[in-house]
């Protein structure tokens, strides 16, 4: 038993650098504003944070279907909040926790959670995403 305790907390310790508790403020920014872009279902607040050549491709019509498909699978987004930094040579990976809610078969409401995934890069001394996604 002792042994399964000390693997556990090794473990641990080993993980615990993996991902980061603090956010740098400009990506965090960031992050947020999607964040509460989706949760409040509101598309401008969230394709402004994104650069031109991705809000091309992904404009208000863009978001509006894939929340509306996103809350029929897995329920409305209700909440997020930041759940830690991935370490990489080259980019800022952000992860956020997401909350959906839906109702279920009994008339209760079912509760999840997802991770969401905000990948930037540094350009001209500014963080610019690069992709955006759930795992």
């Amino acid at each position: 038993m002792k042994r399964a305790i000390a693997a556990c907390c090794a473990a641990g310790a080993l993980c615990g650098g993996c991902v980061s508790a603090a956010a740098p403020p400009e990506r965090e920014k960031i992050g947020r504003a999607l964040v509460d872009g989706l949760c409040s279902d509101r598309a401008e607040a969230f394709t402004a944070q994104l650069p031109d050549e991705i809000r091309k491709d992904f404009g208000c019509e863009e978001f509006r279907s894939s929340r509306e498909k996103l809350c029929r699978a897995v329920g409305k987004p209700v909440a997020g909040r930041y759940f830690g930094h991935l370490e990489h040579p080259f980019f800022g990976i952000e992860l956020w926790k997401i909350a959906f809610e839906r109702p279920g078969s009994a008339g209760e409401t079912v509760r999840q959670e997802a991770l969401f995934q905000v990948v930037s890069c540094r350009e001209n001394g500014k963080d610019r995403i690069v992709s955006f996604g759930f795992l």
